[in-house]
């Protein structure tokens, strides 16, 4: 489908397109990879994730509550802020989330 933005001609991504750009996204691939696989371009990529990024929003804040959850697995939700805690200098103001609460199983995260 084809439509008409400011006298320039839109492409519109075929569902298998954006299914290919989503499981190699999915899978880890970086942005740059995943364009380059699917023989798209990286705005193309990033405007996509955009898209289903506010869908899953949508949906979650919809279905997503009061759920009655007795145990959660909580994978990789850790970011990377500033720095490692072993080469922050002691003279550095830390933050509230100097010392995260712990997850079943995890260990002390401590200085090394």
């Amino acid at each position: 489908m084809n439509f008409e933005r400011k006298g320039r001609r839109m492409n519109r991504l075929s569902l298998e397109k954006r299914a290919q750009i989503l499981k190699c996204s999915v899978e880890g691939n970086s942005i740059r990879a995943t364009a380059r696989i699917t023989g798209t371009v990286k705005n193309t990529v990033l405007k996509l994730l955009v898209e289903v990024g506010s869908a899953c929003s949508v949906y979650q804040e919809e279905y997503m509550r009061n759920l009655r959850c007795k145990r959660i697995q909580c994978d990789e939700i850790w970011a990377f802020c500033y720095a490692k805690e072993k080469n922050v200098p002691e003279d550095k103001p830390r933050g509230p989330l100097e010392n995260p609460p712990l997850m079943a199983g995890s260990k002390s995260p401590g200085r090394q």
